[in-house]
């Protein structure tokens, strides 16, 4: 790390291409995440009793 210039000041087109176009993935991922939660809690409310619980059990597969 040395004392030069910030980076948005460097490369002021690179940084807002960065915080307008590849920032953007973050939000829409995150509502594309709680989407397929609700998806998938609708779906298995007609097949098992407590969904919830297929739900909890497909979020510890997933982050285990």
């Amino acid at each position: 790390m040395g004392w030069g210039p910030a980076i948005g000041v460097a490369d002021p087109v690179g940084s807002a291409l960065n915080m307008f176009v590849q920032q953007r993935f973050h939000p829409i991922f995150a509502f594309l995440f709680g989407v397929s939660f609700a998806l998938l809690l609708r779906s298995a409310a007609g097949r098992v009793a407590r969904p919830r619980v297929l739900l909890l059990r497909r979020l510890l597969a997933l982050f285990s």
